[in-house]
Parts: C-alpha cells; structure tokens; sequence
C-alpha cells in the first residue's frame, strides 16, 4: 500500500498545475504535511523500522522537487520539501511502529 501511495502521490504531484485558487494561502503546504503524515501511517503499517521510512521518504520528497523541476509548469520548491518533512515529523511524534 505504500508504494502504491507513494505512486499515487509522484503522479499527482507532476500533473499539470491547475492554476486556480487554494483555499487560503499556502494551502498546498498542509496538503504536503498531510502527505507525508499519511505515508509515515503506511510505512509504521508496513513495519518499516522509523529511521529508514523517515530515510525513504525524504528522498522521496526531494525526488519529487527535482522531477517538478523538470516539468514546464512546476518547480522545485525548498518550502514544500519543509512542509514535506513537517509532515515526517508529524507522523514519527503521533504514529507509533505496529507491534
């Protein structure tokens, strides 16, 4: 279920942007957080030990800045991949490994 989120999330996050308003400024930084909390929950659910998954997923996070970076109307941005981590940090704080 991870892999297939994580895939989930890269294709979303390379899709054309939509261009129109977010709900308040910055929304798409809690959706980042939110993200990456949900990713922590699958991969605490996969019994992956919490230094590797936070590993995986902050090269997954800059993975995505840099493929964004390719693509003609995304870009690269530092503040997502914080928000990225804000939400790596969220969810080691608030879900602990599966027993």
């Amino acid at each position: 279920m991870l892999l297939g989120a994580m895939a989930g999330a890269l294709y979303f996050a390379l899709l054309p942007s939509h261009g129109g308003d977010d709900w308040f400024p910055q929304a798409d930084k809690l959706l980042h957080a939110a993200t990456f909390a949900f990713l922590w929950l699958l991969g605490m659910r996969a019994r992956i030990k919490p230094l590797g998954l936070a590993a995986l997923l902050l090269t997954f996070g800059v993975g995505i800045e840099v493929a964004q970076s390719f693509t003609p109307d995304r870009e690269a941005s530092l503040v997502d991949l914080v928000a990225d981590v804000a939400g790596i940090a969220l969810g080691w704080r608030l879900i602990k490994p599966a027993t």
